[in-house]
């Protein structure tokens, strides 16, 4: 799956960079015209303050969407971290 986001080849790449860039420019004045207390301004700024992550992610197709199978790799030490913590005196 992730090989073919990364073999798209320049055509692809290029187009993407030009959906990407009209995406941003779209969101940033979408934005400026809505209030900023609606919940759509606070979607689109929370999108607007992940969006190097976006790009990264649509740019390296290695790169998981989520951080679910980190917080499963993790979540067994979790546990026991807090009772270590939670013993000390």
């Amino acid at each position: 799956m992730a090989a073919s986001r990364t073999n798209g080849g320049p055509s692809a790449t290029n187009g993407r960079v030009r959906f990407l860039q009209s995406s941003n420019r779209g969101s940033r004045e979408r934005l400026a015209l809505i209030s900023q207390k609606s919940k759509l301004a606070e979607v689109i700024r929370y999108a607007l303050s992940h969006w190097s992550g976006l790009t990264r992610f649509l740019d390296d197709g290695r790169i998981e969407l989520d951080t679910n199978t980190a917080e499963r790799s993790i979540r067994p030490i979790a546990p026991q971290s807090q009772e270590r913590a939670l013993r000390r005196p």
